[in-house]
C-alpha cells in the first residue's frame, strides 16, 4: 500500500517520517505488521526533496 501526502512530496523522505512516525506506526498496527524498518536512501542519508520512503515490515499471521 502507498501512502501519498502532497504536502510532503516535496521534502526529504527523512524529513516526512519525522512528521508522520505516528502514521506509520498506526499503519503498522492496523495492517497487523511488525518490526518497520527503514530502508533506501533514508536509510544511507542519501535522500532528496521528493525521495520515496521505503518501508519493509513483518507480515504477522
Amino acid at each position: 500500500m502507498i501512502f501519498k501526502c502532497h504536502q510532503l512530496e516535496t521534502m526529504k523522505a527523512s524529513i516526512a517520517l519525522d512528521f508522520k512516525r505516528n502514521a506509520v506506526r498506526e499503519a503498522v498496527s492496523r495492517f497487523h505488521t511488525a518490526n518497520p524498518r527503514v530502508f533506501g536512501s533514508v536509510l544511507h542519508g542519501n535522500d532528496q526533496d521528493g525521495s520515496d520512503l521505503d518501508l519493509l515490515v513483518d507480515a504477522l499471521p
